[in-house]
């Protein structure tokens, strides 16, 4: 489904240079959503929750998912 929405964003800006804003805003939001996309499957490589500290676990996505929320997340 965001695929399609990526899809969608960059065809409508296929290239950076001479873009108007409103071509780079959709340019950056496609970006993010396939750096949040990414995040979420790092995240959703954490399952199962560590049995022995699944508080720790909890955290640990948490700070990563707030990470990629703000865009420090490679």
């Amino acid at each position: 489904m965001t695929d399609d929405l990526v899809k969608r964003l960059l065809y409508c800006a296929p290239e950076r240079r001479d873009c108007s804003r409103n071509e780079l805003a959709m340019l950056d939001a496609a970006d993010r959503i396939e750096k949040l996309e990414a995040a979420l499957a790092h995240i959703y490589a954490w399952y199962p929750i560590s049995v022995s500290e699944p508080i720790k676990t909890i955290y640990e996505i948490r700070d990563y998912a707030n990470k990629a929320l703000e865009g420090k997340v490679e």
